[in-house]
């Protein structure tokens, strides 16, 4: 599982390398643009999904394979060099909006690099940050009571 978060470097070449809080995740992972962030599936993980998708994709929708296309195009394969250093594609950087700082947030499953930000601390994003894990909390809750309830 991956938690935490770690402050990074995109050098003048567009690389970084997966920072030591991380390692876990090896050298065989996937870049996929996702809102605001692009995210850092291992590969497994990304192939189990993709496999997923392929199951059910219809192949004569027309507008669903076209969408399906897009996704397929905003998935990337690095290959890390001999110091673990890999190039996100100059597009990913300008759709997501990167700067030189970035920071690497474990997400449990897999990690999104976002433009870098300072934690913030203050009393609203505090509250607002409480009350969305409050709700989570609660669908969680509601999933549990749900499965044990056999619905």
């Amino acid at each position: 599982m991956f938690l935490g978060t770690s402050k990074h470097s995109i050098d003048a070449k567009n690389r970084i390398r997966i920072p030591a809080l991380f390692k876990e995740m090896g050298n065989e992972f996937a870049l996929v643009l996702g809102h605001g962030c692009i995210n850092i599936f291992p590969k497994a993980a990304i192939e189990e999904r993709l496999k997923a998708f392929n199951d059910n994709i219809d192949i004569y929708d027309q507008d669903e394979l076209e969408e399906y296309r897009n996704y397929m195009m905003m998935i990337d394969f690095p290959k890390p060099d001999t110091q673990g250093r890999f190039v996100i594609d100059s597009k990913f950087i300008k759709a997501v909006g990167l700067g030189k700082d970035i920071n690497v947030i474990g997400m449990g499953d897999h990690l999104e690099i976002v433009p870098y930000k300072e934690l913030a601390v203050d009393k609203d994003s505090f509250n607002r940050t409480m009350a969305f894990m409050s709700k989570m909390s609660k669908k969680l809750k509601n999933n549990n009571n749900n499965n044990n309830n056999g619905i």
